[in-house]
Order: C-alpha cells, then structure tokens, then sequence
C-alpha cells in the first residue's frame, strides 16, 4: 500500500520509517526533502553569510546522513512534542553549524600549515595511518552528496546495501551501481 505523504501525519510518518517501512522514507522524502533543502540554503546563508551558500547540498546529505545513521537514532529522539518541521529545523541547525565550524577549521588549518584538507584532531603520528585518513578525506570531499552518503554509509559504517536503499528510497541495485562507479573511478584514478 502506497503511503500519501500529505495525509500521514508526521508523527506517525517518523514511527513508519523507524520500524523500517521503505515507503514511509520514500514519503518523508517527498514530504519534506525539498523543503529541508530550502532550509539548509536559509540556514548556511544564516549563520555563515552568503559565502557558505554554496555549501547547502553538502548540508542537505549531512541531516540526511545524520537522521538515518545508526538505524534512524536522531529520528528515534523524535518525541512528537513539537511539530515534526520545526524539530527538523533544529536537526538543520545543529548540523549547519557543525559543518561552518569544521570548515573554519580546515581553513584556519590551511592557512597555518599550508597544506591540504587534513581534518584537525587527525593524528600526524608515523606510518601510513595519516596519508590514509588524509586520502579518504578529499575522496570523500571531492565526491558529490549522494555518493558521498552512500560510500560512508557503506564503507566506513558498514551498513549493508538493503539499508542504504531503504534510506534513499531506491532499490538495491543502484546503490551497488553507484558503489561500482566509485570504485571504478577509484581505480582509474590510482
């Protein structure tokens, strides 16, 4: 049965996509997925002017990312006290502002340095440990917010295919297309 995201009411749409229902995140998408993107854009421009503009898909697949993460736990913390859509202006701006803060910090740490994107707190000890976390990290920035969500989920979660598909609202199949095109471009590019 096809869930009409308009005539659930948010609450019960949360607990749908809690339980696993593939339909009932396909239909928080359609429901609310441009409208948290609208509010990503207003959020950045917001808290860090209109240079950060640029930034809102990056922001877009962060609370994605962070609503579905570890079997949907922000969405779990959902308790109904207030309206879905001004919670889930909340969940944007705790994300917007991690995100504005570690990008003051890669830029601050650009600067000092004069080198690349290595994320602070990444420790510069011997061996190879920190070229890989560097590596991984402008892999990871270089790699648009669809992919980039499906490759952590997949690679540095473990979460399995099924679960990533359910969390897009896709089938299988394309995320293992999509993981096959990453790899393959990974590949061309060593």
């Amino acid at each position: 049965m096809r869930i009409h995201p308009s005539r659930v009411p948010g609450d019960e749409l949360v607990s749908r996509c809690i339980q696993g229902c593939g339909e009932a995140w396909e239909a928080f998408l359609e429901r609310y997925g441009r409208w948290l993107a609208a509010v990503s854009r207003r959020m950045l421009i917001r808290l860090g002017g209109r240079g950060a503009a640029g930034r809102e898909e990056d922001l877009f697949s962060e609370v994605l990312w962070h609503l579905v993460r570890d079997d949907f736990r922000t969405l779990r913390s959902y308790r109904g006290g207030v309206p879905l859509d001004r919670w889930l202006r909340g969940v944007v701006a705790r994300q917007a502002i991690q995100l504005l803060r570690r990008d003051g910090i890669r830029r601050r740490h650009e600067t000092r340095a004069g080198y690349g994107t290595a994320w602070e707190g990444v420790e510069r000890g011997p061996g190879r440990q920190a070229e890989i976390s560097e590596e991984t990290t402008r892999i990871l920035e270089s790699l648009p917010p669809r992919t980039r969500f499906i490759v952590r989920a997949r690679y540095l979660d473990g979460w399995p295919v099924s679960q990533i598909a359910l969390s897009l609202g896709t089938d299988p199949g394309t995320v293992r297309k999509d993981l096959f095109r990453f790899r393959k471009g990974i590949r061309r590019e060593t």
